[in-house]
């Protein structure tokens, strides 16, 4: 099977170079296949521009929102094992979430951004506990619904996917974190061998560190990417934006899905 088009990847690595020139970033790691064939896997940059140190191959990024995806593994794979379904309540799998109009709320409106649920943090949350899923669902729970489930489509970056993966959690017979259930049965079946939810010591040294260059603002600010330098630990569980990986191991969970 051909691959892609060479004088249109030549032209992305081109317009990378002229970017991590110009500052907008500062550097990165493109993969690009088709049909499980690479035609393209470079490094280009810097992975520490002000360290110096040169973009690689196996560096490990913040995964950002693709962590959503993960966790959606995660949940898909509980309902297959008939552990609940799309249409279950949350307050069934965790009673004290149904209370202050929230009783309504499914798997399928978490999954789709549709469960009504403030879209933000919850005030009474300490700075900085977003990343541990305990904590999060704790001061969700308490909070009341802003709109009908169902109703409409209002991303919701950060508590969905806590709750989601709480209740995987909270039906796991061996009782693990999250963070060993995505290591047990998503990472290591895969071969994502650089893929953790929390900040492995082993990878840490690879880690790239955010550094936002942009100054617009926006759905995010920078200083909230540029936090989670300090927020990625060995035992924090950020469900929805937390895990660490390579631009290798991303394709192999995308190979995995696209067949």
């Amino acid at each position: 099977m051909a691959l892609l088009n060479q004088a249109r990847l030549d032209e992305l690595l081109a317009t990378m170079a002229s970017d991590i020139d110009a500052r907008t970033y500062d550097g990165g790691v493109v993969l690009v296949a088709r049909g499980g064939e690479i035609a393209l896997h470079s490094a280009m940059g810097y992975s520490d521009r002000d360290a110096g140190r040169k973009a690689q191959l196996d560096d490990v990024f913040h995964l950002m929102s693709i962590t959503k995806q993960l966790t959606t593994v995660a949940v898909l794979r509980a309902i297959e094992a008939g552990k609940f379904a799309l249409d279950t309540r949350v307050a069934e799998i965790i009673p004290e979430f149904g209370v202050k109009g929230k009783h309504n709320i499914t798997v399928y409106h978490l999954l789709t951004h549709k469960s009504g649920m403030n879209e933000e943090l919850p005030a009474a949350l300490p700075p900085g506990r977003h990343v541990f899923i305990d904590e999060l669902v704790a001061a969700v729970s308490d909070e009341r619904l802003q709109r009908r489930p169902g109703s409409v489509v209002t991303y919701n970056a950060y508590s969905a996917h806590a709750i989601l993966a709480a209740m995987v959690c909270r039906l796991d017979e061996a009782g693990r974190p999250f963070r060993e259930i995505l290591r047990e049965e998503l990472f290591e079946p895969l071969g994502m061998t650089c893929t953790s939810l929390s900040l492995r010591p082993d990878l840490a040294a690879r880690r790239v560190p955010i550094v936002a260059r942009f100054d617009q603002g926006g759905l995010f600010e920078p200083e909230a990417f540029n936090a989670l330098n300090l927020l990625a630990t060995e035992e924090a569980e950020f469900a929805a934006a937390g895990a660490i990986g390579t631009a290798m191991d991303v394709f192999r969970f995308s190979e995995m899905m696209r067949r």
